[in-house]
């Protein structure tokens, strides 16, 4: 049974006894009987009537539906073809974990594949084909082959298993530049948390889980994958109204008062934590990167702290700590007095779960009885300056503000543009796409945000190393028109 045909002709009764023996949708013998209202055994389906294995085996499809939005049939038929290849590569260094891991990262990371062995290059193409999540499972043994007799599960060898394939996913993350291992923690502690609550968890939902962290995996590893999370992301963003409050922490208290503040950045927000200190006279500030979105029913958000900049503008890969993830509940959406966050991954730099408006921001009288304009500022690691930049968009390039003079009516006119070829990803970007400009660490920065593209432009010698060049002028281009082949 290793094709969609093979499925379609068998019967119910026999996909549903291996349903049984694979135990995905119950773990014990005991459960599914419960469940189904027969006394099961060994292929005790098959004495069932026509009939009753269509209903049965019809509400089982409804079931694995609504639990993880997989087609029954689709998933027993990439089951059954991944096991074949299993059972043709087991006992050989493909079937290895650790030798497997460097096969994903040749599917999930161009880079990584052009200069791997050819060993993982080969055996990247040979699996190509199949299923790699339950490919994954077979290969670190976290679930039975197709044709197997299994008996069964506890949840405590399951909690186990979510624990191994974590474990084995984890380092896939620290490579890619823009990990969401948070997202595989937050995942992780999910399930354990529904395990450790008397939940139906089975196999069926270690492997939505598989599914889930290596779609996750390729949002982080293949560009267009990650365009479109971005773009997800920002075609949902939300925006209530937090730059024109001063915020303070619930339950916050001491000789040091702490405030917090929230400025715009495009359809983002930089996050200002301020700490003022009376007895050194120095107002302590940390900042962080805030976006609010509709995520489906629920909005979140994604924080991050603003240190980790550096390793984001130099393309290296940021660390597990670097991002938190979770949910916003305001009193009001457009302009709330209250906002609480609710973390699902966690929440590294204690950032805190309730802020409330004490004060509008207008009213500088407050400000002012917290300082006499005396005070040093002292910044929390390195900080960031943001800007808004020129930009033009032509048929073929992308012309971003590089320098720029004030004129005697106080406009501001450009001098020069780095252009950009307007290529891959690029194509997608138009004059409304979110573009920046970042001072960092002494260096300029642009960033095309949606497309992660992020291009050093401190000086015309870091522009030419990234294969760009500074132009005085805009060339309009206009594709070539097509040619009518009926006309000629």
């Amino acid at each position: 049974m290793n094709t969609r045909n093979d499925i379609n002709s068998s019967s119910f009764a026999e996909r549903l006894n291996r349903i049984h023996n694979l135990r995905l949708m119950r773990n014990t013998t005991s459960e599914l009987s419960a469940h189904t209202g027969i006394q099961l055994g060994n292929n005790s389906f098959s004495r069932k009537s026509p009939f009753i294995t269509r209903c049965i085996y019809s509400e089982f499809a409804r079931e694995v539906a609504e639990r993880t939005g997989f087609d029954l049939d689709d998933l027993l038929t990439n089951y059954a073809k991944a096991s074949v290849y299993y059972e043709k590569i087991k006992g050989t260094k493909r079937s290895q974990p650790e030798f497997h891991r460097n096969v994903l990262r040749c599917l999930l990371d161009e880079k990584f594949a052009e200069t791997a062995d050819k060993a993982y290059r080969v055996a990247a193409k040979a699996a190509a084909g199949f299923n790699q999540p339950l490919l994954l499972l077979l290969i670190t043994d976290l679930i039975p082959t197709f044709r197997s007799r299994t008996g069964d599960v506890s949840p405590t060898i399951l909690l186990e298993q979510l624990t191994q394939l974590r474990d084995f996913l984890r380092p896939l993350y620290m490579s890619c530049t823009f990990p969401s291992a948070p997202y595989l923690i937050q995942q992780y502690k999910a399930y354990a948390r529904r395990i450790h609550d008397g939940e139906c968890v089975t196999r069926l939902d270690l492997i939505y889980f598989a599914v889930d962290i290596y779609a996750n995996l390729e949002n982080n590893y293949i560009p267009r994958q990650n365009f479109l999370a971005n773009q997800y992301v920002y075609q949902h963003l939300l925006h209530p109204d937090l730059e024109s409050g001063i915020w303070r922490e619930r339950d916050c208290g001491g000789p040091n008062p702490i405030y917090w503040f929230f400025d715009s950045l495009g359809g983002e927000y930089i996050v200002i934590r301020k700490e003022f200190n009376r007895q050194q006279r120095q107002v302590k500030e940390t900042y962080y990167e805030l976006y609010i979105w509709q995520n489906e029913d629920r909005p979140s958000f994604m924080l991050y702290k603003e240190d980790q900049l550096s390793n984001l503008l130099q393309g290296r890969p940021l660390s597990e700590r670097a991002c938190m993830l979770g949910s916003v509940t305001t009193n009001d959406m457009e302009h709330p007095t209250s906002l609480e966050l609710a973390f699902h991954t966690n929440c590294y730099e204690q950032f805190p779960t309730h802020l409330t408006r004490i004060a509008d921001r207008a009213d500088r009288a407050f400000m002012d009885n917290l300082t006499d304009g005396t005070w040093a500022t002292i910044y929390d690691g390195l900080h960031a300056e943001y800007g808004a930049i020129e930009r033009v968009i032509t048929a073929y390039s992308i012309y971003l503000e590089y320098a720029s003079e004030t004129l005697s009516d106080g406009r501001r006119r450009v001098t020069s543009w780095v252009r950009i070829p307007r290529t891959g990803l690029l194509e997608q970007a138009d004059i409304v796409t979110p573009m920046v400009r970042i001072h960092y660490d002494q260096r300029i920065y642009l960033e095309i945000i949606p497309q992660n593209y992020i291009v050093d432009i401190t000086d015309e010698d870091s522009i030419r190393q990234s294969g760009l060049d500074v132009v005085d002028s805009i060339v309009v281009e206009y594709p070539e028109p097509e040619t009518d082949a009926l006309a000629q």
